[in-house]
């Protein structure tokens, strides 16, 4: 199959309309069609386009050493996505990620680091779909613990889910924004691109606790949905994350495995029999303080526990739901804190940024592959970023 036919079959499988990608191409849509059958060889900012929408290194598309296997993931992640079709700009923000987390998978390769795919699958995959084992939220429950249990959490809180994601289940989590106000984040996982969350950073991620309950939220599709098949994804809206006797089952399960890693039933106990004289409104406060949990996860907490009545929830006021500067402190990353680089997407920074430096100081990598892989600028301070890094590792 010539590229202009795969070109044409990676468009129909991730879902473009001729008229998006024409328009991102900025040709009109016959244009598109000639090169799609063909007709007209693509140029090197066509080519750059195409490499942007589709996921697709620029480089493989230049060689034309690209399979249709390469949109797999995404298709079929995009065919699971219920609810309103996603926006063009959305479908590109993810296929871009996609590429960042093969990429990611093939750096740790040069340097010999473990795969988190084979790891993960291999102690958490489940077979069938919980069947007959209860309402998805006791299911939900039982899955948090289990993991609470592995990472022997204890009854502490998690100060960090970046660093339980990351530092011990070995995901990686790309923060982009991803063009939507609905969506909250995609995960995915199989052997190209790792264990993934794509967080989105526009809309209620900004905040610090509503952004642990996602992360939180997608590790149980990944080490309990995604690693039962090997091309399975989940794309979570912000209203999955709510209280809604119709919503989906698998969306119910992992809600309530996020508000049990994040905050086990025992500990919430145990803390709030100390509590008795502080009134609601300041238990609540207490626990959103301690767990790292925003107001509706507190509330929510509490009505499961049967520590209060939907009633006396409903009418609850003056809590103060700003997060405090340690929540804030806990879930920063301290290199994209101190990031030197301007030009470099956001997407590229964090736990990619690292790889991708850890690749150059190591001699996997040259420094053009450096500047490329970061899509970074001549002008950016590279070195000044290879020593944060390596200041950083040391620490």
């Amino acid at each position: 199959m010539d590229l202009g036919r795969k070109l044409s079959r990676f468009r129909e499988d991730l879902g473009y309309t001729e008229a998006y990608v024409a328009h991102r191409l900025d040709v009109g849509v016959e244009d598109l069609r000639a090169i799609e059958t063909g007709r007209t060889d693509p140029d090197s900012r066509a080519l750059s386009v195409f490499s942007d929408l589709y996921g697709i290194e620029l480089e493989r598309l230049w060689t034309q050493d690209v399979e249709q296997s390469d949109s797999e993931t995404l298709r079929l992640l995009f065919l699971r996505k219920q609810g309103p079709a996603l926006a063009g700009r959305t479908r590109a923000a993810i296929a871009r990620a996609s590429l960042i987390a093969r990429q990611f998978v093939e750096l740790g390769g040069l340097l010999g680091a473990p795969s988190s795919y084979a790891r993960l699958r291999e102690s958490y995959r489940h077979e069938g779909e919980y069947q007959g084992l209860g309402q998805p939220w006791e299911i939900g429950e039982e899955l948090g613990l289990r993991l609470r249990g592995d990472l022997e959490l204890g009854r502490e809180p998690v100060r960090s889910i970046r660093q339980l994601a990351e530092g011990q289940l070995g995901v990686l989590i790309i923060s982009a924004n991803i063009r939507s106000s609905d969506v909250a984040a995609c995960s995915f996982s199989n052997e190209r691109t790792g264990p993934v969350v794509v967080l989105n950073t526009a809309g209620e991620n900004s905040r610090p606790w509503r952004w642990r309950f996602t992360v939180a939220h997608e590790i149980c599709h990944l080490l309990f949905d995604e690693l039962s098949q090997t091309e399975l994804g989940s794309i979570t809206g912000y209203q999955d994350q709510e209280e809604d006797a119709a919503a989906d089952a698998v969306e119910k399960r992992a809600n309530s495995f996020a508000i049990s890693l994040l905050a086990p039933k025992e500990a919430l106990r145990a803390q709030l029999s100390g509590m008795q004289s502080m009134g609601l409104s300041g238990q609540v406060r207490a626990l959103m303080e301690m767990w790292g949990i925003n107001f509706k996860a507190a509330r929510l907490r509490m009505l499961h526990m049967g520590w209060a009545s939907v009633q006396e929830l409903e009418e609850l006021s003056g809590v103060e739901t700003m997060e405090s500067e340690e929540w804030l402190t806990a879930e920063a990353d301290l290199l994209d804190t101190f990031f030197p680089c301007p030009s470099v997407p956001e997407e590229r920074r964090g736990a990619f940024a690292r790889r991708v430096v850890r690749a150059y100081a190591a001699g996997a990598v040259s420094r053009n592959r450096l500047v490329s892989l970061l899509e970074a600028s001549p002008d950016d301070a590279l070195d000044q970023l290879v020593s944060l890094v390596a200041e950083l590792d040391r620490e």
